[in-house]
């Protein structure tokens, strides 16, 4: 099933797509699976949107996020997800 969303909420976003499409004046700015495009923004508007996300990162991970990062530089940001009763405790 697909379902298009619209919305400047990329918390949203990060939650429940696995690809998304930023548009910029009508124009694709940038496509691509979440993790990638919210790990790597190539695209000034992308990285404009998700600046709220990378409020509260330590700085250290924060600054390897910056659009600025060396060229040839690959950061991965993982999400881990864990399921059952052992998930539920620290």
């Amino acid at each position: 099933i697909t379902i298009v969303l619209i919305t400047h909420e990329m918390s949203v976003i990060r939650e429940i797509a696995d690809r998304v499409l930023v548009l910029e004046q009508g124009r694709i700015a940038e496509l691509g699976e979440v993790w990638k495009v919210f790990g790597n923004p190539q695209h000034p508007a992308t990285r404009a949107l998700l600046a709220p996300l990378q409020h509260g990162l330590p700085d250290d991970l924060r600054q390897r996020l910056l659009p600025d990062a060396p060229a040839g530089r690959h950061e991965r940001i993982l999400q881990l997800t864990y399921r059952g009763e052992d998930g539920l405790e620290p």
